[in-house]
């Protein structure tokens, strides 16, 4: 056990340091090799909890990667990453901007948002997501994109110029290991404008959705719109995009500003919910609409060019307070495997006391 104990108190004395500097705390990698897991080693467990000073933690086991020829002989050695339940994940500020470039949605223009009430024209919930998920990214790294799920909405209008600062912290650890966050985007009066809570689990999520399990809409694009057209269940016509890393580079560099390097290697997952609006857009005739939520369970990264498609269909339709909402059920594939699943939530008649 000694092995044990100075190596927990390595990671403890590293991740006050980390913190310290306002950087990703609240995780470290170190070597645990030496140490076997199971029910004869309850002592470690209370070593950790006395050491990280926490009522909750989690252990991620790490991989060193295959060793490639002549090492084959060569162990891989076992890893684990470290999270302590109250840990702040790394906070993120940036001055939100509007795409103005965006048609699919006359409320980001300002004479049309004007006409609602609103100052000007408004910041698309895609970007606020975006910015959101910067700290994620910080905090839980590749792993989010590839299994990790969030739940994020949107309840105040944000304006270009605004200043939105992106806090959160771990606040649970299930017993299956799922890491827990609750984190929010706050503007310069200190007004949450968006909210969520973002998970990873120790494992992938299955089964993985097939592209057969979203069948394709036949009906025509761009149709009307009403709560007495819609029909839950009825699907989408499907819509299909390129990427490619000039597109992404676009997209990250001058839409959004984020220049983290892991997106020289995959996709933005701003970019990936983007295809929520457009399939969306493609199949309905949208009077100025509102961005109300999104829950959003990633299976893949996307690092390769190539098309991406978008399915679903109608999963619900309601009314509150005036205001009229559909909710879609999508499905994001490339090469027939599922990027992620995107429950959509837009407010497509707005009520008169929106703003």
């Amino acid at each position: 056990m000694p092995d044990a104990t100075a190596s927990l108190e390595r990671v403890h004395r590293c991740n006050k340091q980390v913190r310290g500097r306002g950087r990703a705390g609240g995780f470290k990698v170190f070597n645990c090799s030496s140490v076997k897991f199971g029910t004869s080693n309850l002592r470690f467990y209370a070593i950790l909890e006395q050491t990280c000073g926490a009522t909750g933690f989690a252990l991620y086991p790490k991989l060193e990667p295959k060793p490639k020829a002549p090492d084959r002989g060569k162990l891989r050695r076992n890893y684990y990453m470290l999270y302590v339940m109250g840990t702040h994940i790394p906070e993120y500020r940036i001055r939100a901007s509007v795409d103005s470039s965006d048609s699919t949605n006359l409320l980001h223009h300002d004479e049309h948002a004007r006409k609602y009430g609103f100052s000007s024209g408004l910041v698309s919930g895609i970007f606020i997501y975006s910015y959101m998920s910067r700290s994620l990214i910080e905090f839980l790294g590749k792993d989010w994109l590839e299994r990790g799920s969030t739940e994020v909405r949107f309840m105040h209008p944000t304006y270009d110029g605004d200043e939105i600062r992106v806090t959160g912290c771990l606040t649970s650890v299930t017993k299956e290991g799922t890491l827990c966050i609750d984190y929010q985007g706050i503007n310069n009066h200190g007004v949450a404008c968006a909210a969520g809570m973002a998970k990873l689990p120790v494992c992938p999520q299955t089964p993985e959705p097939r592209a057969c399990d979203y069948e394709a809409g036949r009906r025509k694009m761009h149709r009307p719109i009403t709560l007495e057209t819609l029909k839950v269940g009825e699907e989408l016509a499907p819509i299909k995009s390129p990427f490619t890393w000039n597109i992404h580079w676009e997209y990250c560099q001058k839409a959004i500003r984020d220049h983290h390097p892991l997106y020289r290697q995959v996709m933005h997952p701003g970019w990936l919910l983007s295809q929520a609006n457009l399939i969306l857009a493609a199949n309905y005739s949208l009077p100025p609409w509102i961005h109300a939520s999104s829950a959003v369970q990633n299976y893949h990264a996307l690092s390769d060019e190539g098309e991406v498609e978008t399915r679903g269909r109608i999963e619900n339709k309601y009314e509150e307070k005036g205001a009229h909402y559909i909710v879609l059920d999508l499905a994001v594939f490339s090469q027939d495997r599922c990027l992620s699943v995107i429950h959509h939530t837009a407010n497509f008649r707005i009520a008169p006391e929106a703003a």
